[in-house]
């Protein structure tokens, strides 16, 4: 995708959707602490890094719904919620990686692997454990 524009505009979306979220924060959303610009681009996003702790996996799905539900209450759609996008802090989960968040009914980009739904069927799965903190997966189930 090199020559295409691509990349840097991807890099820029995400930005933006992140400066309007951070303008009224969530807890179970990745905190943005803004972006460092060289030469008119945008070469770092700074967010917060929280710990890994246990998470009870009932309420860990209900503060994902909360988060979800408070993105499309600001007519957005993250379309990408998967383990990779969840860091956990407090026990609670918080939902980072924006790239392919949208305006609802804006036309997605080819980014998006998963879904709330998906997610939920795959913490209920007997195989996935949790491990010092970290959702692990066992018996190569996923």
């Amino acid at each position: 995708m090199g020559g295409t524009g691509f990349i840097p505009k991807a890099v820029l979306d995400e930005t933006l959707i992140m400066e309007q979220i951070s303008k009224s924060p969530h807890p179970h959303i990745i905190k943005y602490h803004g972006c460092r610009v060289k030469r008119g681009r945008i070469t770092a996003i700074y967010i917060s890094t929280p710990g890994f702790q246990d998470v009870d996996k009932a309420h860990f799905i209900e503060d994902l719904e909360s988060a979800a539900n408070y993105l499309h209450s600001l007519g957005l759609a993250h379309n990408d919620i998967n383990a990779d996008n969840i860091v956990v802090r407090d026990g609670m989960p918080v939902l980072k990686e924006f790239g392919s968040c949208q305006p609802s009914g804006m036309p997605l980009q080819p980014l998006g692997t998963f879904s709330l739904k998906k997610l939920r069927q795959w913490l209920q799965d007997p195989g996935v454990k949790n491990d010092g903190g970290r959702v692990r997966v066992i018996s190569g189930t996923r």
